[in-house]
């Protein structure tokens, strides 16, 4: 969050273009392209402690300033994220906070809303993540404090709650504390499919399969029916590709809530993300994706084989676990050979 004020750099290393860094070209090109696909791209600025701070009065304008240069780029929504920043409870802070996003979403109207500005030139309601973003971290009356502060801001900005914890899944009772705490409908961010601390596993398999993998969702029952979101974010995998498979069942889930199926919308993810003459070869590979391969069906071809084998030694057959080797190893062949492929899609 250093540098939450600066502007983009024109050039950057091929270090620091391999870890993310990002020049004020490549920004552009990037809202360019999310246009050209109708994908509303939202940045957002992370001025951490600085927002709440009673001694900074020129927060508002260096954000102003950043938005600025960030339209220049082509930037038309925006979001303000101050979370992991230490939580407010003092009533002087909690107050300036909600004034200070306010007083944003009113900048933002006064410079690039007004009557007579084309539609394409406009900016879109402003996105916030708070401190308290999971309101178990607070004993009940502070939490309804905390929360009941954001009242008085603007109905159009979306505030974001991950739930009664970081991981949680969307689910009613935890929409319904955080509606009457805030007074309004909230918005949901949604940490799925993400692996940003279970970094040694990715996320490719159905949803409540990736749900009990995931070692920070503690969730055993079905996508609830009729949920009532305003808005809802999702938070991906480091692996952005990969990501596209649980996004399709997200996507699903939320497009039509009372029809959403698991294993129907898994195996229709398959042909959309990586081609249909490459989804029967991905969905063979992907339970030894899994961080617990254990569960694989190669496995239960090997204990299968122990426990013949320790009846029989002589009668034991390896055919079976030859052959689900080689089909394993076919479909990884045909996997590898899309990284140099020239297709770029395959329908």
């Amino acid at each position: 969050t250093r540098y939450w004020d600066k502007a983009y750099p024109d050039k950057i290393s091929e270090n620091e273009k391999r870890y993310g860094l990002l020049t004020s070209d490549m920004m552009e090109q990037l809202t360019q392209t999310a246009h050209q696909c109708k994908v509303n791209f939202i940045w957002a600025i992370h001025p951490g402690q600085s927002f709440t701070a009673l001694g900074e009065s020129d927060v508002l304008e260096r954000i102003m300033e950043k938005f600025e240069k960030m339209y220049g780029l082509g930037v038309r929504q925006f979001g303000v994220f101050v979370d992991d920043c230490g939580v407010p409870y003092d009533d002087p802070s909690l107050k300036q906070c909600a004034d200070r996003l306010s007083d944003l979403q009113n900048m933002i109207d006064s410079k690039w809303n007004q009557p007579g500005t084309a539609p394409e030139n406009m900016v879109k309601q402003l996105q916030y993540v708070p401190q308290l973003y999971a309101y178990s971290w607070a004993k009940p009356e502070m939490a309804r404090k905390f929360w009941e502060s954001l009242n008085p801001v603007p109905e159009k900005v979306n505030i974001y709650t991950t739930g009664k914890n970081v991981w949680s899944v969307p689910n009613g009772k935890d929409l319904e504390v955080l509606n009457d705490y805030l007074g309004r409908e909230v918005s949901w961010w949604w940490n799925y499919p993400c692996n940003d601390v279970d970094v040694t596993k990715i996320f490719v398999a159905d949803t409540y399969t990736n749900f009990a993998d995931e070692t920070h969702i503690h969730f055993t029952g079905d996508l609830e029916k009729n949920l009532s979101l305003k808005t809802i974010i999702i938070n991906p995998m480091q692996q952005g590709e990969l990501s596209k498979i649980p996004l399709f069942g997200v996507a699903d889930y939320t497009w039509n809530m009372d029809s959403f199926n698991n294993m129907e919308n898994w195996k229709a993810s398959l042909p959309a993300v990586v081609g249909k003459n490459n989804a029967d070869d991905f969905e063979t590979i992907v339970p030894y994706l899994r961080y617990y391969d254990s569960l694989s069906p190669l496995a239960g071809i090997i204990n299968e084989f122990k426990t013949s084998y320790e009846k029989d030694p002589a009668t034991a057959s390896v055919q079976p676990l030859k052959a689900e080797l080689a089909k394993i190893i076919a479909a990884c062949a045909t996997i590898e050979a899309m990284k140099d492929s020239g297709c770029t899609s395959d329908t």
